[in-house]
């Protein structure tokens, strides 16, 4: 009765039943949602978005040329760097496919709200180290900005105004 117990057993490991599911790193890519955004293969968001913008938007001035980031998710990225006042605040920056904001929307956690009046959907979370924007711009491309900040909350309408001026960038 054991041995039959213990091949169960096996039986079922070999085929996942007893394994916790893992989320994925990514979902997987659809023909549907690679033909409905933008191409982001040969974007280059450090001149696609200047850092002007960003340090307007951010109240101050640019502390720095821009520098690549990747943002994950299939996406191009561009980190910025805007001196307000004293301290230098940094501003990271990415465009995703548009079928990642919508994975990120579901895996989201933490405290969230969703903002309205900003692209075609958008959500904002905020930690103490950092505040996320979320914004899609529907059938072309997701926008991801995170502020980085030493323990000061960055506010929606800042985060709100370099959504708005990216957007208009993105036409």
């Amino acid at each position: 009765m054991q041995m039959s117990s213990i091949a169960c057993l096996l039986a079922l490991l070999a085929a996942g039943g007893c394994s916790e599911v893992e989320r994925p790193a990514t979902p997987p890519a659809s023909a549907e949602s690679a033909a409905t955004g933008r191409d982001l293969s040969t974007v280059n968001v450090c001149t696609l978005i200047s850092a002007e913008v960003v340090s307007k938007a951010m109240g101050g001035s640019s502390a720095g040329p821009p520098e690549a980031h990747d943002p994950g998710f299939d996406g191009k990225g561009c980190r910025y760097s805007t001196r307000a006042g004293s301290r230098t605040r940094y501003a990271e920056v990415g465009l995703l496919p548009p079928a990642q904001f919508e994975f990120r929307r579901r895996m989201r956690s933490g405290e969230y709200r969703d903002l309205d009046g900003l692209g075609d959907a958008a959500w904002w979370q905020s930690r103490s180290d950092r505040t996320d924007v979320n914004v899609l711009k529907a059938n072309d491309v997701g926008l991801w900005i995170r502020f980085q900040e030493n323990a000061v909350r960055t506010r929606e309408e800042e985060a709100r105004r370099l959504g708005e001026m990216i957007l208009a960038e993105l036409r």
